[in-house]
């Protein structure tokens, strides 16, 4: 109903709000933070669709990462050893997404939602470049996340090699080096009803925080000098 000034109805601030449909009910919010082993068949009893499903050889395009419709969106990676789930997989604002889609210009290649850092970055020595997810923006992309590939929270990184025309990859969690890998998928699923909360990554404290930031990666401390990992 309209407030004491008649302005209409009080918008919540937040964009990840409860959406109201018929069969299993919505979640207040999609799950925060990095999931793990997340149940695909939570979503699709939810009205989720499949966007986006291939196997970590295949190369992915721009037009792989977003969907045309709904209110949220999933990245997320499955691993052969159990197909109906998201081994790692993080939810957010589908709009916000939309944004990330083409190359996006410098110092905005990156922004915080939900719990965590998503990318989309650019290699000025190649066709193509990278999307994923992290904990935070520390990361190193070379052309995709090599932070912590044997443990630390190297688990809760994703990254996919992107607009390479026969490139794959690159990583869920610490399996690196999938770019020539038929078994491992990668997966993009859309909707509009919540999800419920399965499990999340521990945060640090105050960390729990909604507001959408965008920034460009910042690069992390890794010693040694890596081979390029679209090569």
């Amino acid at each position: 109903g309209e407030g004491p000034e008649g302005e209409g109805e009080r918008k919540l601030p937040c964009p990840f709000v409860r959406r109201r449909r018929s069969g299993p009910a919505c979640a207040d919010a999609v799950p925060f933070g990095i999931q793990m082993n997340y149940s695909i068949g939570l979503l699709e009893e939810r009205g989720w669709s499949v966007w986006y499903n291939a196997s970590y050889a295949d190369s992915t395009q721009g037009g792989n990462l977003t969907c045309d419709a709904g209110d949220y969106f999933v990245w997320g990676a499955v691993d052969p050893a159990q197909p109906g789930y998201l081994s790692l997989a993080t939810f957010g604002d589908r709009s916000v997404l939309a944004d990330l889609v083409d190359f996006p210009p410098p110092g905005t290649e990156g922004v915080t939602m939900n719990g965590a850092y998503f990318y989309r970055f650019k290699d000025e020595d190649a066709s193509g470049g990278s999307a994923g997810f992290a904990p935070t923006d520390m990361v190193k992309l070379n052309t995709c996340d090599i932070v912590n590939t044997t443990g630390g929270d190297g688990v809760y990184r994703l990254c996919w090699h992107v607009d390479y025309e026969s490139v794959g990859g690159w990583r869920s969690g610490t399996t690196i080096g999938l770019n020539s890998n038929m078994a491992w998928r990668k997966m993009v699923m859309c909707g509009s009803c919540a999800p419920p909360s399965v499990a999340e990554v521990p945060q640090a404290a105050g960390a729990r925080d909604l507001e959408i930031k965008w920034a460009a990666p910042k690069v992390a401390d890794v010693e040694g000098d890596a081979v390029k990992t679209y090569e």
